[in-house]
């Protein structure tokens, strides 16, 4: 009966030693990332004469893509515009998009703020683009960089 209870309590033992260091292994290991698609993506900087072709109001525009894992099939895309010599100047950016749900053009007005060079409004603009694969360019009403090389101010992204 002994000998049972020795045999009963090692397997006891020997189970619970392997369990509790399989655990603590699991514990300090680093977790494999579920995400495909990567959640913030930069824009190309796209360089633009003001409106009407103005130089004293030309600067650039910069900004970004957020395609957030709680809100599904959208984007955000947030834009800010400085100008390089400063005073009150408005552009118009123009958001070319397509996706698997909708393709378009959105418009956001940007105006930079007087006597502040560098200054750099932003605006947001937020589209239901559908779930897949993804792009976009950026222009504005201004001649611009994007007319230039289309292909490489193009963006391309993954929205889950």
């Amino acid at each position: 009966m002994n000998t049972a209870r020795s045999v009963t309590g090692r397997r006891f033992r020997r189970t619970f030693a392997v369990g509790g260091m399989s655990l603590a292994l699991l514990a300090v290991l680093p977790g494999t990332a579920s995400a495909h698609h990567q959640e913030f993506v930069p824009l190309p900087t796209t360089y633009s004469l003001g409106r009407d072709h103005s130089v004293p109001c030309s600067g650039q525009l910069t900004g970004h893509v957020f395609a957030p894992h709680d809100r599904p099939g959208t984007i955000l895309i947030d834009l800010s515009w400085s100008t390089f010599f400063g005073g009150s100047c408005t552009i118009t950016a123009f958001v070319n998009h397509w996706g698997s749900k909708r393709n378009g053009v959105r418009a956001l007005e940007l105006t930079s703020a007087p006597g502040e060079p560098g200054h750099a409004p932003s605006g947001q603009i937020s589209i239901d683009i559908g779930s897949g694969d993804a792009g976009m360019t950026v222009t504005t009403d201004g001649l611009n960089t994007t007319y230039l090389d289309p292909a490489r101010f193009t963006t391309r992204f993954t929205v889950p």
